[in-house]
């Protein structure tokens, strides 16, 4: 499940309007009324060897990012356990 934050005047009354509406739903270009639209960037990295890679993708946008959510897995090993971040969305606001 994708948690975004939203603006409070945004408030979503039904179930239809809420899948028309919600950029995680869709992972693509979304209108939250006809004000604001958003992309949703699906990005695979490695934490270690990735954060040139991550900088670089972030200024090649044009629009303003909004929220970059991590996908967070455990990892269980002999020694306990622990977690890995395997890709991250990336949520722009597009004009």
């Amino acid at each position: 499940m994708i948690v975004l934050s939203v603006p409070k005047s945004i408030k979503y009354t039904q179930k239809a309007a809420h899948k028309s509406n919600c950029v995680g739903c869709g992972l693509g270009v979304k209108s939250l009324g006809d004000k604001m639209k958003y992309k949703v960037h699906r990005f695979e990295l490695k934490m270690d060897t990735d954060k040139d890679r991550l900088e670089e993708f972030l200024n090649s946008l044009e629009g303003e990012i909004v929220s970059i959510v991590p996908n967070v897995k455990p990892i269980f090993q002999g020694m306990g356990a622990t977690a890995k971040v395997n890709f991250l969305f990336i949520v722009e606001k597009v004009k």
